[in-house]
């Protein structure tokens, strides 16, 4: 029988259960409460922080704005300095221009002095009324020289008149008078700009009103002739040869009208030629007329006009002033800065009278001529393929439209005149005050009565012609823009049309 070893090995211990709490490893429900305080501890820590950091952008943002609302104050108090500035300029530029209001000034100075110490005071002055017919576009200036035992005070003198030619060309404009002799100005411009030899600084009424009707009339054939040459030699669609212009002439096609309606005009005959007419005037608004028609010719004269150019236009100038962040410095602002009328126009002046000057060189005819060809070249490269007829009139007669925009455009600018050109935008509002339609079977009655008609393309611009004459911005029409206005809405219908093009490929429509 063998040994129980089992039973030989057994001890007292071995006898004894294992307690519950030793069999059960899982936390107690102190141990649960006391992580749940830690979180909400660290919690209401991050908090705290939180809040610290909203109360403190808070306060920032009371300092921001107490800055910003200072800036403010500040740059009306500059832009209060500036106008400051354009009244003293303006009064500085009349005494420069007129030098013997001074000496006229210190010479009745004298005089009074020199009666008070007789005991001889003047009377009182009676104004002396001109008997004889009056100018109706009169100066300070003119009106001294036809009276000279006139009060020197400039505000006894009536008002300058201007009258305005109507813009439909209803009703004749008032009779001019005789013309007035150049004033003082006139005479100090000369003597401060030698070179100046031209364009008086200040034009007559009769003279003004002739140079801008003459100038108004000669853009409007300009732009006549473009629409003429369109529809005499490029008003003939055609899908195929359309499809495969350029891609220069394409973009430059898209850039003057619009991507999406481009191949629709080009592809209708009642619109293709006003198209390629657009395409013609907006290369000679913007590359012949232009005061660039005389650069190239004479190297002073280019330097004389580029000087005058920044002084006419300074645009914005910087000004400094002090900043009150915390790290201190000072802040850069631009400020718009204008030409008083004043300086302008003898600016103005100074531009035609250099225009002047090279237009009276015997080099100049064959100079014009250069220039023109050159034009040519570059705009038959743009309106050439768009042409449908094989003979060589086409050709001519764009070059005899560019050669009259090449002498117009030094005609322009040799007059103290400003223009500013701008060709309606699509889905503009039609404006019959400025604006003329060149498909009155597309105009409804009630859409143009209400305003809802709106431009589908802009074909010639609208040119305005500015006159500082007087040291007063006077505006006149020279041009109206013609414009081709949206069609109303109808049922879509199928039709043929040359194909949509874009710079990279072809879109069958």
């Amino acid at each position: 029988m063998q040994p129980n070893h089992s039973a030989r090995l057994k001890t007292p211990w071995m006898s004894k259960s294992i307690p519950d709490s030793m069999r059960s490893a899982g936390p107690s429900s102190r141990e649960v409460v006391e992580a749940l305080q830690t979180r909400v501890n660290g919690m209401q820590t991050q908090m705290g922080q939180i809040q610290r950091e909203l109360d403190g952008s808070r306060s920032q943002i009371v300092q921001d704005e107490g800055t910003i609302g200072h800036l403010r104050r500040r740059i009306e108090e500059l832009e209060e300095l500036v106008q400051k500035q354009k009244a003293t300029i303006a009064n500085q530029s009349k005494a420069i221009s007129d030098p013997r209001t001074g000496r006229r000034q210190q010479q009745q100075q004298t005089q009074t002095q020199q009666q008070n110490q007789a005991g001889v005071y003047p009377a009182t002055p009676h104004h002396q009324h001109h008997q004889g017919p009056s100018a109706p576009y009169q100066t300070p200036a003119s009106m001294r020289s036809q009276h000279p035992v006139a009060p020197a005070n400039v505000f006894d003198y009536p008002p300058p008149r201007f009258e305005l030619q109507a813009v439909n060309g209803a009703g004749p404009a008032p009779a001019p008078g005789p013309a007035t002799a150049p004033g003082p100005s006139t005479n100090a411009f000369g003597n401060e700009f030698p070179h100046v030899t031209g364009p008086r600084l200040q034009l007559t009424y009769a003279e003004v009103e002739r140079h801008a009707t003459e100038l108004g009339k000669r853009l409007q054939e300009l732009f006549g002739t473009t629409e003429q040459w369109g529809q005499a030699h490029a008003n003939v669609p055609n899908v195929y040869r359309d499809s495969r212009l350029e891609k220069r002439v394409k973009e430059y096609i898209m850039s003057v009208s619009d991507a999406s309606t481009a191949s629709h005009l080009l592809g209708n005959v009642k619109t293709r030629y006003l198209l390629v007419a657009k395409a013609i005037n907006f290369y000679l608004v913007n590359e012949v007329l232009k005061i660039t028609a005389v650069r190239g010719f004479d190297a002073v004269v280019d330097a004389e006009i580029e000087g005058l150019k920044k002084r006419l236009f300074p645009g914005k100038l910087p000004v400094h002033i002090p900043s009150h962040f915390p790290y201190g410095g000072t802040l850069r602002v631009f400020v718009w800065v204008d030409t008083p009328p004043s300086v302008r126009q003898l600016l103005v002046a100074g531009l035609a009278a250099q225009v002047d000057i090279a237009k009276r060189q015997a080099q100049f005819a064959g100079f014009s001529q250069g220039k023109m060809q050159e034009h040519h070249a570059q705009l038959w490269a743009l309106a050439g393929p768009l042409t449908t007829d094989g003979s060589n009139r086409a050709w001519a007669e764009l070059e005899a439209i560019v050669a009259d925009a090449q002498g117009l455009a030094c005609d322009m600018y040799a007059v103290p005149f400003e223009y500013k050109f701008e060709f309606a935008a699509i889905d503009e509002t039609f404006n019959p005050a400025e604006m003329i339609n060149r498909d009155p079977a597309a105009a409804d009655a009630a859409a143009l009565r209400n305003g809802e008609a709106k431009v589908r393309l802009g074909i010639s611009p609208a040119v305005r012609i500015r006159n500082d004459s007087d040291n007063v911005a006077v505006i006149k029409q020279g041009s109206l823009a013609t414009v081709l206005l949206r069609q109303r809405q109808r049922q879509p219908r199928r039709e043929f049309s040359s194909a949509m093009f874009t710079p990279d490929g072809l879109i069958l429509s």
